[in-house]
């Protein structure tokens, strides 16, 4: 099937990129370090380019408000999993932050869409709707709540649990959510992206964007330690049956509930069903939670979305 074959050589590239960066380490020509520096770009620069450009050009149909709510309703329901699994296996804050990241967020964005893409070739639409469910039903909650989950979370800091609410405060100020507002501002007035203005601030941001995809997977190479596998081995599992399993089942049943089109259905069935977002290691690198664990949830996960994709595409 082409399909199969696309996203087998989409799961390739991110493997490649991985190992690249994990051997540039151990060659010694980037340091563990530099991670933090690649998070710090991704999340003040690439990201926010990634977003805008991504809303800006979006007809969004309000009318199809209901698919991500209903993404965001089970990525709810998988971090309230997620946390009372980690409360029960006793985890210390930083691995709980990263594991409740990795297991509620997924790349819906970056994988999502080439999957997508290759699995309704021509249809416009799809895409528009993959776009509609991952920015708003994904992003949203990741680029909020997910920043006070890392920080709640987060160990390299003095801030007491009663600050870390003052400190999310700061992202309604942050290049993240000034971008996500402006995407959706412009996306109501399409006469501005006509201009030549315009025209040049969108090519500029593009380049940037194309940046994003290489910086956060090496970020996640550069934090990953396969060493550390087989003690966290069973997190990763528990967190890929969360994400890969049971979230897509959660978008599933509403969707039959609500007599969604088929088209809708499916589209929402494969964004629930990405592995763990890379963001969950850059954001546990940026706020202080166990990025290591983050990465190798993220790694693992990428694994087995080749089967259960798959697995899902047939049973759709």
């Amino acid at each position: 099937m082409h399909f199969e074959q696309n996203l087998i050589q989409a799961i390739v590239v991110i493997f490649s990129l991985i190992l690249l960066a994990m051997g540039l380490r151990r060659v010694g020509l980037v340091q563990e370090e530099y991670a933090q520096i690649f998070a710090g770009l991704v999340t003040e620069v690439t990201l926010p380019a990634l977003i805008f450009i991504s809303l800006a050009k979006q007809r969004v149909a309000w009318q199809e408000i209901t698919l991500p709510a209903t993404m965001m309703a089970a990525e709810l329901a998988c971090l309230a999993l997620a946390w009372l699994i980690a409360s029960l296996l006793r985890l210390d804050r930083p691995q709980k932050g990263a594991f409740i990241l990795a297991s509620g967020f997924g790349t819906s964005a970056f994988l999502g869409y080439v999957v997508v893409q290759q699995v309704f070739p021509g249809k416009v639409m799809a895409l528009t709707d993959a776009v509609f469910i991952s920015e708003i039903g994904v992003g949203f909650l990741i680029f909020t709540l997910g920043v006070f989950i890392a920080l709640y979370y987060g160990a390299n800091t003095d801030r007491v649990r009663s600050q870390a609410a003052a400190e999310t405060l700061k992202f309604f100020r942050s290049p993240i959510f000034i971008s996500l507002a402006l995407g959706l501002l412009v996306s109501f007035f399409p006469q501005v992206s006509d201009t030549i203005v315009m025209a040049t601030i969108y090519n500029f941001l593009h380049v940037l964007a194309k940046a994003n995809t290489v910086l956060v997977i090496l970020t996640i190479g550069l934090l990953l330690q396969v060493r550390r596998l087989g003690s966290v081995l069973l997190l990763a599992v528990l967190a890929g049956l969360i994400k890969l399993i049971l979230q897509p089942f959660l978008v599933f049943l509403p969707s039959l509930w609500h007599s969604y089109p088929e088209l809708w259905r499916k589209v929402l069935v494969l964004e629930a069903a990405m592995p763990s977002a890379t963001l969950a290691a850059v954001y546990s690198k940026r706020y202080g939670c166990d990025a290591g664990l983050a990465s190798l949830i993220i790694f693992v996960t990428v694994f087995l979305s080749t089967f259960t994709v798959l697995g899902l595409l047939s049973l759709l």
